[in-house]
């Protein structure tokens, strides 16, 4: 089980394209990359691109949702896009489409 990550700047966001899956055993990737963001970078505004997501559970929705905070209270703003069918139906099925931005592209979460 892996997660890779790479962080790139465009315009006003931050984008981290995420690669692999988001469980327990990889979570602590994940927080390093945000936590670089927040505490390194001066834009605060961050989009997660699912594209090459392929699985992500329970726990790390539990991440995605503390990130959410974190970014919230640092004055950012955090977007998700490129969601594969199946994990954009786990947003669904728990509401957190309701609480997240999610996009259906990265040009679409840019604007």
């Amino acid at each position: 089980m892996t997660l890779t990550t790479e962080i790139i700047e465009k315009g006003n966001y931050i984008i981290c394209y995420l690669n692999g899956r988001i469980v327990y055993e990889t979570e602590n990737l994940l927080k390093q990359a945000v936590e670089e963001i927040l505490h390194q970078k001066m834009k605060k505004n961050i989009i997660m691109n699912f594209r090459d997501l392929t699985y992500i559970n329970s726990s790390g929705i539990g991440l995605l949702v503390k990130i959410l905070r974190e970014v919230n209270g640092a004055g950012g703003e955090l977007r998700l896009c490129s969601l594969q069918p199946a994990i954009l139906e786990v947003f669904k099925i728990t509401n957190l489409n309701q609480v997240f931005k999610i996009f259906s592209t990265e040009e679409e979460a840019l604007v």
